[in-house]
């Protein structure tokens, strides 16, 4: 079998990466978002801050062999409480980079 290949015909001036389990982001994406240059401003939802640590530090690092590309920087962080009266908050930060 084949994959078709598809050019994008959509372009999104916000990227998002969203962790999609409890925990974080698979580490693929972190650093395939690290190593696309053309990306300036990231937009990182996430249900687990502390699952999420590891991403940040990833994507924010001084870059090196292993994290190719310039790094991202925290521009604003805002918690959202989609479940009141629980301890559940999801966290949306900003990142942008130079």
């Amino acid at each position: 079998t084949t994959t078709p290949t598809t050019t994008p015909t959509t372009t999104f001036k916000h990227p998002v990466s969203s962790d999609t389990t409890a925990h974080s982001a698979d580490q693929k994406v972190i650093m395939a978002l690290r190593r696309c240059t053309i990306l300036k401003r990231v937009v990182y939802v996430s249900c687990s801050i502390g699952g999420a640590t590891q991403n940040l530090v990833d994507l924010c690092r001084p870059e090196s062999r292993k994290h190719v590309g310039a790094p991202f920087h925290v521009v604003k962080a805002v918690p959202v409480d989609l479940f009141p009266d629980t301890p559940h908050c999801e966290l949306v930060l900003m990142l942008e980079r130079d």
